[in-house]
């Protein structure tokens, strides 16, 4: 998405720009080589009519940039954000489900088995505790 929408950018020319004309991003004036990169930075407009650097602007809706998908300057939205999937990392896969356990208890039997019946005067109702409402 973010490379379509960098595509379709319009260079600034330079006669269209203030005399000292810099990047909102890196800093930079257009027309010199970028410090960050080594790359004539080039003005482009954006949807929103700020200018900023083509160079900068690559990196900075690039998913790697973590800048997202909007204007550096009035945060205008240009595209829509796109979905990062998982990245395979299961390091925090491990935590529990909420509905499988609360305060610590179980649902479940240790077989994995849900017997909803099964309490034997605890703390719930089950099959004795009916039966004992029952003969009342």
């Amino acid at each position: 998405m973010a490379a379509q929408f960098l595509s379709q950018l319009q260079t600034v020319s330079s006669g269209n720009l203030p005399n000292g004309a810099e990047c909102m991003i890196c800093w930079e004036e257009y027309g010199t080589v970028s410090s960050d990169s080594g790359v004539i930075e080039h003005a482009v407009f954006l949807p929103c009519l700020h200018h900023v650097g083509s160079e900068c602007i690559a990196v900075w809706l690039s998913p790697d940039g973590g800048q997202g998908n909007s204007c550096p300057m009035c945060r205008t939205v240009f595209f829509p954000a796109q979905t990062r999937y998982d990245d395979g990392d299961d390091e925090n896969d491990d935590e529990e489900d909420e509905d499988d356990h609360v305060d610590g208890y179980s649902d479940s039997d240790e077989d994995g088995s849900e017997d909803e019946d099964e309490d034997e005067d605890g703390d719930g109702p089950d099959e004795a505790d009916e039966a004992d409402l029952r003969e009342q």
